[in-house]
């Protein structure tokens, strides 16, 4: 690669001056040389990245991942295409008046060597989460707090849904009595009103894709609740076939991840290997207590009905779900009755992490992104 100097860039001036759409188009066969996931035959081209107006990108190097470097003649920086996720990162910013032309990959994944002269570790570029959801139904809480606690980390955030249908949270736990009562307080509130204006929740992916795959990001995040809507996403097959493939990368020492809450865990505990096991069957979990479920279906049965079971009056809770389909429940499954206390259980094998209830959920993520400090072993 070549830096320029601020004299050596005034034959491309004009450039820099000309109102232009750098739009990124990868070819199948470049991803199929680079043994990356391959894309339908009708998306054999497509747009996966559209650079704002005024970007001169410059060249374009392919990671044995997929993940396309792109280096920019007019930001001075090294940008990171993600076409999986539709995302894109900036792993490096040079000095201003400096232009990045070659680029190319070399050495040990996951570090780009960028010659003559530069060394770009592309692991410590922005994180991505995916928060994978059903249209309807999921906490507030689960989904907003963690939301906040990754964005502020810096990471970069896209929900997915069925077939990209913008989501929406209980509205029982958002407004009216039921908020009062048992809801989500005001500041949550607040944040998820922010959250449902974000592009990223108008605009969510669509896990049904055929070119959507989990392993594109750093970190899948799965948020629960009791009411009904879950169920899109619990009974997926098809959401079940994209976790287990998630969870053949994330035993340590990866460094993506998996964390789920409440119902989301169940969606883990339904997702079977062909080998008919739950991706959970070795590891350490919590959930949402049944001593808690029950004692909120109980209290609230004369005013709300069943809500409070997802799957009807009298079928099992989300807690003997998940223990039925550990290998060794009394020593797997770990929990705690103090709901006031934040309890967050972490594998020992795997980038895997699990919280009970709302109370858990901002622990939950501080504890996820504690997988990826520096100091974490």
């Amino acid at each position: 690669m070549l830096a320029l100097g601020q004299n050596q860039l005034a034959c491309c001036e004009t450039l820099r001056g000309v109102e232009r759409t750098m739009r990124l188009l990868i070819a199948l066969a470049a991803f199929t040389l680079t043994q990356a996931l391959p894309l339908p035959d009708d998306d054999a081209i497509g747009v996966v990245w559209q650079f704002p107006n005024t970007t001169w990108i410059e060249n374009l190097a392919v990671r044995a991942n997929g993940e396309v470097l792109c280096t920019s003649l007019s930001a001075d920086a090294i940008f990171m295409v993600n076409p999986f996720a539709y995302t894109e990162v900036t792993v490096h910013q040079f000095e201003a008046g400096s232009g990045v032309l070659g680029i190319t990959v070399g050495g040990a994944e996951p570090t780009s060597q960028v010659l003559p002269t530069f060394q770009i570790d592309v692991s410590k570029a922005r994180k991505t989460v995916v928060f994978l959801m059903a249209d309807y139904g999921h906490d507030p809480t689960e989904t907003a707090v963690p939301y906040k606690t990754f964005r502020d980390a810096g990471c970069e955030i896209r929900f997915a849904t069925e077939t990209g249908k913008k989501p929406r949270c209980d509205e029982k736990m958002l407004s009216g009595w039921t908020q009062k009562l048992l809801g989500a307080d005001a500041a949550t509130i607040a944040t998820y009103h922010e959250m449902e204006a974000s592009l990223e929740w108008t605009e969510p992916l669509a896990w049904t894709r055929e070119d959507f795959q989990l392993t594109a990001f750093d970190l899948v995040f799965l948020p629960g609740r009791h009411d009904k809507g879950v169920r899109q996403i619990i009974d997926s097959q098809h959401v079940h076939g994209l976790l287990v493939d998630y969870f053949a990368v994330i035993r340590k020492p990866s460094r993506k991840a998996c964390a789920a809450i409440c119902h989301g865990v169940q969606v883990l505990a339904h997702s079977r290997k062909e080998d008919g096991t739950s991706v959970l069957h070795d590891l350490t979990t919590t959930a949402l207590p049944g001593t808690s479920e029950n004692t909120a279906d109980y209290g609230t049965r004369a005013f709300l009905g069943d809500y409070y079971k997802t799957y009807g009056a009298g079928t099992p809770n989300v807690e003997d779900v998940v223990r039925g389909e550990l290998k060794d429940a009394p020593t797997q499954w770990q929990s705690s009755l103090n709901l006031a206390v934040p309890f967050v259980v972490e594998d020992g094998a795997y980038n895997y992490l699990s919280g009970r209830w709302p109370g858990d959920a901002k622990a939950l993520a501080e504890k996820t992104l504690g997988l990826w400090a520096p100091s974490h072993v």
